[in-house]
């Protein structure tokens, strides 16, 4: 009986050590945004062009270099959300307001020129970034526009779009 006692403790423990009971930690708090950042990001054909000549003396694309400029910016900032919205002949939300900034990072150096036709429907981009800004609870809401181009495109002119964005907020 001794024996079965003593081969039924060893058994519970080793249960329970492969169970692995852990102490809770608490509740993680997460606290709401500073500022929702909208980055409104050109792709269209003209973004293709190599002319954009670094403090090195590289030269690169378009695109390139405000893909560069963007993902320093994304590196510098802290607890905001931050969301793409890509643009050409069409616009199209690319990525969510998100704090997860790696990802974001990721899906900004996996934008190409091309994905969304080859003109520049500016105001379509600024209407798009308004209305998801708008639904934004954050205190502070910006959008930032990083294009070469002007509008030819798409069904919302600027100066409406930018009437658009100061209703919303």
């Amino acid at each position: 009986f001794r024996r079965v006692s003593l081969f039924g403790v060893a058994w519970l423990f080793l249960v329970l050590a492969a169970a692995r009971p852990q102490t809770p930690s608490g509740m993680q708090s997460y606290s709401v945004p500073v500022r929702d950042l909208m980055l409104i990001l050109d792709v269209s054909g003209s973004m293709r062009q190599r002319d954009f000549v670094s403090q090195d003396g590289s030269v690169s694309d378009r695109l390139s270099a405000v893909k560069a400029a963007a993902d320093t910016f994304i590196r510098s900032r802290k607890g905001d959300r931050i969301g793409i919205i890509l643009f050409a002949g069409q616009a199209s939300l690319y990525v969510p307001l998100t704090v997860d900034y790696p990802t974001l990072r990721e899906m900004l150096a996996a934008a190409q020129v091309g994905l969304l036709g080859g003109m520049t429907a500016i105001g379509d981009a600024l209407g798009l970034a308004a209305e998801h800004l708008g639904k934004s609870e954050a205190k502070q809401k910006t959008a930032v526009l990083l294009t070469d181009g002007v509008n030819n495109a798409g069904a919302l002119m600027p100066p409406d779009a930018l009437k658009k964005a100061v209703k919303e907020g």
